[in-house]
């Protein structure tokens, strides 16, 4: 294809940019927006961008935010991983993460097959030790606020140590995520302000962050919240506990891993619909359709709080008015 001259490249990269605009999210509109040209400095060429690879797609995605068009992002998980813990790569994949120049993991004991003989030209990025989790601690940290703006500021900081050229992009780039991320944050306590003392139970631990950001109080009973931390099964104790706090409606909302298809889970999402208790299914993977971490997020607590704000609206209405009672005698009626 060289031999046909530069007209063919031309075009190429007219259509390229018309697809880059025109591309959307059905996430949300957050993901519309597009990362900065770097500043020229003559034509950059696809072997000088910096090859990362991320174990998770959500991950992924951030690094694509920061890192624009000067990175290259593959991702080791797929979407519809059913358990991403006992997930085993095969050798293509462990090639793919060991000629990388980053590597990109979550840590906290939720990615350790990617950890295995790395060569030490591999400059690997942990969310974990970036903000301080360790083994045993709630893993799902791309739920959490402070992660992923720490992990922007550390990808901003690698990208920039291996392309020092292009230090002015990457940091335009975290500052127009940054943007989009308060603007996030904002509407989030916004749409939280119309609940009042909201709660939540979960089947398991998977939002825990997210629900924490959204000002939710916990409710699962906690034998059954400890063993889901242990990665053990409930005991009846536990399973009882939690069918019981449902078929009282002591929770405004339930929170389902579709990923996971125990026969506890089932039965405990069937008892939270037949309460009428609105029911929240949250992957661990990004979905196919959402375009970045971002947008996933405010299409999920858009989702969350406006199905709780039905909930308590409706069990208010539903609740007995306060009744006068029968008159009380007086001297003035006796």
């Amino acid at each position: 294809m060289r031999t046909l001259g530069n007209g063919l490249h031309a075009i190429a990269a007219i259509l390229a940019g018309i697809a880059l605009i025109l591309g959307t999210s059905a996430c949300s509109w957050f993901g519309s927006r597009q990362t900065n040209e770097p500043t020229p400095n003559g034509s950059t060429t696809p072997a000088s961008k910096i090859t990362v690879v991320a174990t998770l797609n959500q991950w992924g995605s951030l690094a694509k935010q920061i890192g624009g068009n000067q990175v290259e992002v593959s991702s080791i998980l797929p979407p519809d991983t059913t358990n991403a813990h006992s997930f085993e790569p095969n050798a293509k994949q462990v090639t793919q993460m060991r000629k990388a120049q980053v590597l990109l993991t979550n840590g906290a004991g939720y990615d350790t097959w990617a950890d295995r003989s790395l060569p030490r030209n591999v400059t690997r990025v942990s969310v974990a030790d970036t903000v301080g989790a360790l083994d045993g601690d709630n893993p799902h940290l791309w739920f959490s606020r402070d992660a992923r703006q720490a992990v922007a500021r550390e990808l901003t900081e690698v990208f920039s140590r291996l392309l020092p050229e292009h230090k002015a992009y990457f940091e335009s780039n975290l500052k127009t995520w940054q943007s989009d991320e308060d603007e996030l944050e904002s509407q989030m306590r916004e749409r939280s302000k119309s609940l009042k003392d909201p709660t939540y139970a979960a089947t398991e631990d998977v939002a825990y962050y997210l629900m924490s950001d959204l000002g939710f109080r916990d409710v699962t009973p906690k034998g059954y919240a400890k063993a889901m931390l242990d990665g053990t099964e409930p005991d009846e104790k536990d399973i009882k506990a939690f069918s019981d706090l449902l078929q009282g409606r002591q929770t405004n909302l339930l929170i389902n891993n579709p990923q996971q298809s125990a026969q506890t889970d089932a039965t405990l999402t069937q008892a939270a619909h037949k309460a009428s208790i609105p029911v929240i299914d949250i992957t661990e993977q990004m979905p196919k359709d959402c375009k970045d971490l971002t947008s996933w997020i405010d299409t999920l607590s858009e989702s969350i709080i406006s199905k709780v704000s039905q909930e308590q609206e409706h069990e208010a209405a539903s609740s007995p008015s306060p009744s006068v009672g029968t008159q009380q005698e007086t001297p003035a009626t006796k």
